[in-house]
């Protein structure tokens, strides 16, 4: 079982998805079931924990790549509806990734949404997300536990 510490902030924002913090459906407000997801992470835990709150959405189906170019090779073969990722990551880094989808350098659509999901929050890095072509940006300070950071 997921500890509830760590996941609190995440679970809290799913209310808004029907899902209360012990993780029971409390209301359908989005049927998510028909939605494919990417999760890119090179961080076990971190795609563990996302992996059970996109798993207790509903979402269809979700895979996960370790690093950009083992993303980049999947676009091949699946078709995600959305993309997480973190942006520091071992090799070409999340940033990278943005701009080789953004200028149709993988099989995927351009315009597919991308969500940045990481710890840094300084205003010039989160900039650079938006200019790269980020859809979207999530802090994951809310992973404290005990004061520091877990990774």
């Amino acid at each position: 079982m997921l500890d509830e510490l760590i996941l609190t902030e995440l679970l809290v924002q799913s209310t808004r998805f029907g899902i209360d913090m012990n993780g029971f459906k409390i209301m359908k407000a989005y049927d998510l079931s028909s939605i494919d997801v990417l999760l890119l992470d090179d961080h076990k835990f971190t795609l563990s924990y996302m992996r059970e709150i996109l798993r207790i959405l509903g979402v269809r189906e979700i895979r996960v790549a370790e690093n950009v170019d083992s993303a980049i090779k999947m676009s091949a073969s699946f078709k995600p509806d959305i993309i997480f990722y973190d942006i520091e990551m071992p090799g070409k880094n999340g940033i990278e990734l943005i701009k080789q989808i953004r200028d149709g350098g993988s099989e995927w659509d351009p315009r597919i949404p991308i969500i940045t999901f990481t710890s840094f929050t300084e205003q010039n890095r989160v900039h650079a997300l938006r200019d790269a072509g980020s859809s979207h940006y999530l802090s994951s300070k809310c992973l404290l536990k005990n004061g520091t950071h877990h990774r």
